[in-house]
């Protein structure tokens, strides 16, 4: 039996991937500052194995998206998962971010653009 195109297509699931990714980095950072008995770099803490999972499951994500979308579009759309991660440093962990990191941001959304034209 073939996997078949979900009805949201290859970008959606790039789109899954991204999140999964973003959310899984911000698991991870919480995790990393649950107390220092927590069982070897805070593996045990509840974020850290939740953030594992969203990584497990981008790739598997990913993989399927590979089915359906060439590699150079899927990688460049990968990118975005930057730009996710860099607002929910923001909002979700009160991280300031510098205004040469916004230009970053900007400069990522500038390249995916010319690249998926």
């Amino acid at each position: 039996m073939t996997a078949t195109l979900p009805p949201w297509g290859g970008y959606g699931l790039i789109a899954i991937v991204v999140v999964l990714n973003s959310v899984g980095n911000i698991l991870l950072k919480i995790g990393s500052g649950r107390p220092p008995d927590a069982w070897l770099l805070h593996l045990a803490a509840w974020p850290t194995v939740a953030g594992i999972g969203c990584f497990a499951s981008s790739v598997i994500a990913y993989i399927w998206a590979l089915k359906h979308l060439p590699l150079h579009m899927a990688q460049a759309t990968v990118a975005t998962q930057y730009m996710l991660t860099l607002a929910l440093a923001a909002t979700v962990l009160g991280e300031r971010i510098a205004p040469q990191q916004w230009l970053g941001f900007a400069l990522i959304a500038g390249g995916l653009y010319l690249c998926l034209r």
